[in-house]
C-alpha cells in the first residue's frame, strides 16, 4: 500500500506541476506550439469521479492497513513482553537451581575433607603402629641371639655333662616364643602396610573427589552465576536497545 500511496502523491504532485505550467502560458510564451489535431486524441484514462474515488480508495485501504499494523504491533509487543516476563521467570527459577546446587556441592566437599581429615588421622596413627612393630621386631632379636648363643656354649660341655636338662628345655622354649612373638609381630607389621595402602588408596580418591567439587563450585559460584548476576531489563529483551 505504501508504493501505491507513493506513486499516487507522486502521480499528483508531476500532474499539479504540469497544470501550474499550463496555467502560466500567455500569447508571449516561448513554450506554445502548433500540435496539430491533438484536440482529437483523448488520452485521458479517468474523470472526476474515478479520479477523487481512486484516491479515496487508496486513503481508506491505507487506513485499514495502519490499523492491522497497529493491531499486529501491539500483539507483538504484548507477545514480547510476556515472552520477558516468562525469561525473567525462568532466569529466576534457574538461579534458585544453581543457588541449591551450589550449596549441595559445598556440603559434598565438606564432607569429604571430613573424611580426608579422619583418613590423615587414621595414616598417621597407622604409620606411628608400624614404627613400633618395627622396634619391636628389632627388639626381639637380642634376646634370641642370647638364647641361642647360650644353647651353642652349652653343646660345648664335656661328656655326660652335655645333658639336656631344664635350662636345655626352658632355653629352646625361649628360642622358640621369641620366634612365634616375632611371626605375630611381622604378620601385624604386614597387615599393617597392607591397611596402609588401603588407606593412601582412599586418601587419593578423596582428594581427587574434592578437586572434581572444588572445580564444579568453580564453574557453577564463579563463573556461571557472575554471568547471571543481573538480569537484561524488558526494553532490552523486547529488542528496543
Amino acid at each position: 500500500i505504501q508504493f501505491e500511496l507513493e506513486r499516487d502523491v507522486y502521480d499528483k504532485n508531476l500532474a499539479r506541476t504540469i497544470d501550474d505550467k499550463c496555467f502560466n502560458f500567455r500569447n508571449t510564451s516561448k513554450e506554445i506550439n502548433f500540435f496539430p489535431n491533438v484536440e482529437n486524441f483523448d488520452e485521458t484514462v479517468s474523470d472526476p469521479e474515478t479520479w477523487a474515488e481512486y484516491s479515496n480508495r487508496n486513503i481508506v485501504y491505507s487506513r485499514h492497513q495502519r490499523s492491522l499494523s497497529s493491531k499486529i504491533r501491539e500483539e507483538a509487543e504484548n507477545l514480547m513482553d510476556t515472552a520477558a516476563k516468562e525469561m525473567r521467570k525462568q532466569f529466576s527459577k534457574t538461579n534458585a537451581a544453581f543457588t541449591k546446587r551450589i550449596a549441595e556441592i559445598i556440603e559434598a566437599r565438606n564432607c569429604l575433607k571430613v573424611h580426608m581429615a579422619k583418613a590423615d588421622h587414621e595414616i598417621k596413627q597407622l604409620e606411628d603402629a608400624v614404627e613400633l612393630l618395627k622396634q619391636a621386631i628389632k627388639e626381639k632379636e637380642n634376646p634370641k641371639k642370647v638364647a641361642q648363643t647360650c644353647l651353642d656354649e652349652r653343646t660345648r660341655r664335656p661328656n655326660v655333662e652335655l645333658c639336656r636338662d631344664n635350662p636345655q628345655f626352658k632355653l629352646v622354649k625361649e628360642v622358640h616364643a621369641i620366634d612365634e612373638a616375632v611371626d605375630i609381630l611381622m604378620q601385624r607389621f604386614h597387615e599393617a602396610q597392607e591397611t596402609l595402602e588401603i588407606l593412601a588408596f582412599e586418601k587419593a580418591k578423596l582428594q581427587h573427589e574434592i578437586q572434581v567439587k572444588e572445580n564444579s563450585i568453580h564453574i557453577d559460584r564463579d563463573k556461571c552465576m557472575v554471568m547471571r548476576k543481573s538480569f537484561p531489563s524488558s526494553v532490552r529483551l523486547v529488542g528496543y536497545i
